[in-house]
């Protein structure tokens, strides 16, 4: 930064004192122009202000501006190993329900070649490279996990859908469940609805599993 540069910064502020002053309250007008509130055409830069805004240009010069920008803006590479570890969580869900079919393999070779387009304060926009043309769907955090759901469901709703593990069954009321289970392990058989199929502990279990891995969040 050099005197010229200072000159015209003061310039500026000289030629744009209407536009603030309709724009802006009377207090950060009078914070803005200070001493020269009253006579903003003669508005100057005092010696403290341009011996600081030297001393910045400078150490912005030496060392570049992504010094003091640590946090303010994301890093390539922090982008890059953000898209790297998303992509990595969403094949690890579909690894773990994989079919043995051409379909499937062409739908899980084709998660490779997600990319990362934005980094949001709640999460990361992905590219779909499934869809024609290519649309973007959102990945949200997750403390420091992340939430695949919307991805999943655009998916198995426009690309890919899982095969099914069973047959749905009918989710049972509370006391329904209760009612089955005491009879199941008391023995007595004439409490328990012939229409009911009896409760297996284990199937429950496994039932909440799958409803808690396909809420999306790894």
């Amino acid at each position: 930064m050099k005197e010229q540069d200072l000159a015209d910064i003061e310039a500026d502020f000289q030629h744009l004192a209407d536009h603030y002053a309709t724009r802006v309250t009377v207090d950060d007008y009078n914070e803005i122009y200070g001493p020269f509130q009253n006579n903003p055409e003669r508005f100057k830069l005092l010696s403290g202000e341009k011996k600081t805004m030297m001393a910045i240009a400078k150490a912005v010069s030496q060392h570049g501006i992504e010094k003091f920008l640590d946090g303010v803006f994301e890093k390539p590479n922090a982008r890059l190993n953000e898209s790297v570890d998303v992509v990595a969580k969403i094949k690890a869900y579909y690894a773990e329900r994989q079919a043995d079919s051409v379909e499937f393999k062409r739908f899980f070779d084709g998660l490779s070649n997600l990319t990362i387009l934005d980094v949001t304060h709640d999460g990361i926009i992905l590219n779909c490279v499934f869809c024609l043309p290519n649309k973007p769907q959102k990945v949200l955090r997750s403390g420091s996990g992340w939430l695949i759901g919307n991805f999943v469901k655009h998916c198995e709703k426009f690309h890919y859908a899982l095969p099914e593990a069973g047959p749905k069954r009918k989710r049972k009321r509370r006391h329904e469940v209760n009612a089955t289970s005491d009879a199941r392990y008391s023995g007595d058989k004439s409490t328990s609805d012939p229409d009911l199929p009896l409760f297996d502990v284990d199937e429950f279990i496994e039932a909440n599993d799958t409803n808690a891995n396909m809420s999306g969040e790894v």
